[in-house]
């Protein structure tokens, strides 16, 4: 079914990350009083869950190589703020999830693209590396409610190419793959339909995600984690395969 999908969406071009003289953070600390200082979205978790995802960013800010670009200096917000943007996603997700992710690079504002006008704030890799601009991470924080977090987008690719492919379907890891992937593969091809036809303005998701089953999955998520009420009374089917994917339900009240 995996080749069939791809067959049938295409694959998202591999990005790669901007090379630049850096250096790099090497700690092995608790990151947990921080991170419950800074990430609002783990005071709606349990203590269970939020213990899960302390867990998962304390896993990849010790085990994760940051790197400071053009001049920018690594701090400790930085690795405890994208850490855990990471592990909002991976929480209820076995920690090899990541075993994909190699190094993260933080630049200060938007990404220099040779040849290119265009402006850039997140970068994935199918090695494994991710660019951010630190600019564009704290704006996602400031506005947690509307549906673009550039942090979650490139962190969304990168368990999407844990299989080595930007396809937009990640590797499955649960006995319902086939399912969840087949919902996923049935959103997309409705929202790139209704993209040529020509999108709402309002529409819950943003209208990139209508380039290539990759960007469908990353989008999505954007929606899913900051948008769910909007996402799963226009698009169910999407938001469930998320659910299940993810294995979680944004709308499920805190126990």
């Amino acid at each position: 079914m995996r080749k069939l999908l791809r067959r049938l969406f295409g694959l998202g071009a591999p990005k790669a990350a901007k090379a630049t003289k850096t250096t790099t953070t090497t700690t092995t600390t608790d990151w947990s009083a921080l991170a419950l200082s800074r990430l609002s979205y783990l005071a709606d978790l349990s203590e269970p869950e939020r213990a899960r995802a302390l867990g998962h960013l304390n896993a990849i800010a010790n085990g994760v190589p940051f790197v400071g670009a053009d001049g920018l200096e690594i701090t400790e917000e930085m690795v405890v703020v994208i850490s855990g943007t990471a592990a909002r996603l991976s929480r209820n997700l076995p920690l090899s999830t990541w075993q994909h992710l190699r190094r993260i690079t933080v630049t200060p504002a938007h990404l220099a693209m040779h040849g290119s006008d265009d402006i850039v704030f997140g970068l994935a890799s199918s090695t494994g590396e991710v660019t951010l601009s630190w600019n564009a991470v704290t704006h996602g924080l400031r506005n947690p409610l509307d549906g673009h977090d550039t942090a979650l987008h490139e962190f969304a690719h990168i368990l999407d190419v844990g299989d080595g492919l930007f396809d937009g379907i990640p590797p499955g890891h649960a006995p319902d793959h086939h399912g969840w992937a087949h919902g996923l593969a049935r959103g997309f091809v409705r929202f790139q339909m209704k993209a040529n036809k020509g999108l709402k303005r309002r529409n819950v998701m943003r209208a990139y995600g209508a380039t290539n089953a990759a960007e469908f999955f990353a989008v999505a998520t954007e929606a899913f984690f900051e948008k769910p009420r909007q996402l799963k009374r226009a698009k169910p089917d999407v938001y469930q395969a998320l659910s299940r994917y993810y294995r979680i339900d944004p709308l499920r009240k805190r126990r």
